[in-house]
């Protein structure tokens, strides 16, 4: 087989085969094109098949030589599989996934051999679309290394650059187009014109996907029941807030077609807040704790009960009205 053409679609953030096309350097030609998931493999004459990610990423490392592969050693290409096989399991959950290969990365820089192989890259893919925490020492260490990579990066390059999300935003919608709905929604014993739903953002920052799900989920569920959804924002934060992102919240939200019926802030509401947090400390289901950061990380981390927690309500109630009053001991503790 000559050189490959790969055809990918638009709108993947990560992606074995682009990640392989990468590592094989010239002998591969990636583009982006109007796809809607499958990959293209391209041979010379034109003949084109449709691929999964992981299907096309091990076609395109076989018939590049099978540098990816490790085949000039079949042990090492045994074991190149049964990462692979792992990594595109379904039945292994992330939380079994990550520990077997922290383990396996104790002594190692790459999971086969000394140098990247399809195991590393199908793992590292996996991993990245799961979003699964990369906390554990050797399984961290290795994943840093894999996105530093020159390859990695120019892949993801490569995907962030035909995204498809860099233009307007009628270019996003298309790509949705019409996959994301809630209408399977059938909530039982809610009472039209009663339902009140409410999208509280902080000011300190720009929406990101995230937001935007909360906030089309809210705004769905008060127009379906012909209740009203409030737009509140949290503004209890003022060292990292700015008017700014609040305006920029707002002007997001018109794009994506959400008017909240009723605009307020956390803070309209601190005269009750503060009297709801004395009625808890005086029912012993609150109390004022004087623990350094650190140490209350760590008793948190350890499941250790806090001293402060046993300290009588008069007390937490002296300390609370310090608080309020912003005093030197309310301050300090």
């Amino acid at each position: 087989m000559g050189k490959i053409k790969v055809e990918v679609p638009i709108g993947e953030s990560v992606s074995a085969t682009v990640a392989v096309c990468f590592l094989l350097g010239g002998d591969v030609d990636v583009v982006a094109g109007e796809r809607s998931g499958g990959y293209a493999v391209i041979e010379d004459d034109g003949a084109a098949t449709d691929h999964s990610d992981y299907e096309a990423a091990r076609l395109v490392a076989t018939s590049c030589g099978g540098t990816l592969l490790a085949t000039e050693d079949p042990a090492l290409n045994a074991e190149v599989i049964e990462y692979c096989t792992l990594a595109t399991s379904t039945s292994v959950p992330d939380s079994e996934l990550l520990e077997k290969i922290n383990a396996r990365l104790w002594t190692r820089s790459f999971l086969v051999g000394y140098s990247i192989t399809l195991a590393d890259v199908f793992m590292w893919t996996r991993i990245s679309k799961s979003g699964a925490p990369v906390k554990a020492v050797n399984l961290a260490r290795w994943f840093s290394h894999v996105e530093r990579l020159p390859a990695i990066e120019k892949s993801k390059a490569f995907l962030t650059e035909h995204s498809g999300t860099a233009g307007d935003w009628a270019e996003v919608m298309r790509l949705v187009k019409s996959q994301g709905n809630f209408h399977v929604f059938n909530l039982p014993g809610v009472e039209p014109g009663k339902v009140c739903t409410r999208f509280p953002p902080e000011p300190s920052g720009y929406l990101h996907i995230g937001h935007a799900k909360a906030a089309l989920l809210n705004d769905f569920l008060a127009r379906s029941y012909n209740g009203k959804l409030i737009l509140r924002f949290d503004d209890t934060n003022p060292t990292k807030e700015k008017s700014e992102f609040e305006e920029n919240i707002m002007a997001d939200l018109e794009r994506l077609g959400i008017k909240p019926d009723t605009l307020e802030y956390t803070s309209d509401y601190f005269d009750k807040l503060l009297e709801m947090a004395t009625d808890w400390i005086k029912q012993g289901n609150a109390y004022v704790d004087k623990t350094p950061v650190e140490e209350m990380r760590r008793q948190r981390m350890a499941c250790e009960e806090n001293e402060y927690r046993k300290a009588p309500v008069e007390d937490n109630l002296k300390l609370w009205e310090e608080m309020k009053k912003g005093s030197e001991i309310g301050l300090t503790g």
